[in-house]
């Protein structure tokens, strides 16, 4: 009985509630039937239109190219393409989520190359979004790099805030892309849509600056020393892209349009991710059980790129 009585009032107010949804739904269709106008597409949204109009500095001295809009900028493009590359195939012994940070990087360059070939605002937004997820994952990563460093220094029962901090600046920041890019990407206003990516750097700068400062004395250091040298490298190579996307947003001229400064954020982005991710992983490998070491892959004459390679411990 009393069960048939609990159905029926569930089934009351099921039928209640679809009556009042049903109600709702007519209302709000005679209510846009009423004020239907023809809706234009809004450019956020507008894939192929042109973003910025009359492209970069580039374009606005030279012209659009005949194949590609702006083939210099394609060319910056594509190195952090290859470092993604390089990073996602030797790092395959390793965890996914370095995989999966490469991976990003070098979709970020993919589609920055596509997008300075065309300047289609669809590409626009897509070498965006990567980018922004990167420059998250990375904060993730550094954070929890710090509170395993506390860990092992103080232990885990001591670190109860440090482990809150942990928790809550991960949550954050995996949903940070989603909901403030849209939202600074739809304002009218293009500087939101910038300082939500730029602001960041001052929590990145920051947390470098903490590991930093603790170079000396952090697990792997004393067997790699040079590893910390990323800190540098990668605050440098951030300040060369803004230097270089600076000049040729508010100081286009014949000469600047030469030397492809705008070319520099994407050359020069990718290379600070590059090495933030590597960096990364050298500080959290104990975590997985593996030893960092430190090897430099040949690129052309004297120069040489980082990575941080996994070697298990057990290994002779």
């Amino acid at each position: 009985m009393q069960r048939s009585m609990r159905g029926l009032i569930a089934a009351a107010a099921v039928m209640v509630a679809g009556m009042a949804g049903g109600k709702a739904v007519a209302a709000g269709l005679s209510t846009a039937g009423e004020s239907i106008t023809p809706a234009a597409a809004m450019p956020y949204y507008d894939f192929h239109s042109a973003n910025p109009k009359g492209g970069f500095c580039e374009q606005q001295t030279f012209g659009r190219g005949r194949l590609l809009a702006e083939p210099l900028n394609v060319a910056f493009s594509i190195p952090t393409l290859i470092l993604g590359l390089i990073g996602l195939i030797r790092s395959k012994r390793s965890a996914m989520a370095f995989q999966f940070l490469y991976g990003l990087l070098a979709s970020y360059g993919f589609f920055a190359a596509l997008y300075h070939a065309t300047l289609a605002n669809g590409f626009y937004r897509m070498q965006d979004v990567a980018v922004s997820m990167v420059q998250s994952f990375v904060i993730i990563l550094l954070v929890h790099a710090l509170y395993l460093y506390r860990v092992k220094r103080h232990g885990r029962e001591g670190n109860p805030a440090y482990r809150v901090i942990a928790v809550l600046m991960t949550l954050i920041f995996t949903a940070y892309p989603a909901a403030v890019h849209v939202a600074g990407e739809s304002s009218a206003n293009p500087w939101v849509a910038w300082l939500v990516f730029d602001l960041l750097w001052i929590l990145v700068g920051a947390l470098l600056w903490l590991i930093w400062r603790r170079r000396t004395t952090w697990p792997t250091a004393s067997k790699n020393p040079r590893a910390f040298r990323m800190v540098a490298y990668a605050m440098g190579s951030a300040l060369l892209a803004y230097a270089g996307w600076s000049l040729d947003k508010f100081s286009c001229r014949p000469v600047v349009a030469m030397l492809c400064l705008h070319g520099f954020w994407d050359l020069f982005m990718g290379l600070c991710f590059y090495y933030l991710i590597t960096l990364s992983r050298f500080l959290s490998a104990h975590e997985y059980g593996f030893e960092p070491v430190v090897e430099r892959i040949a690129v052309a004459g004297p120069l040489r790129l980082p990575f941080v390679e996994w070697k298990s411990r057990t290994a002779r």
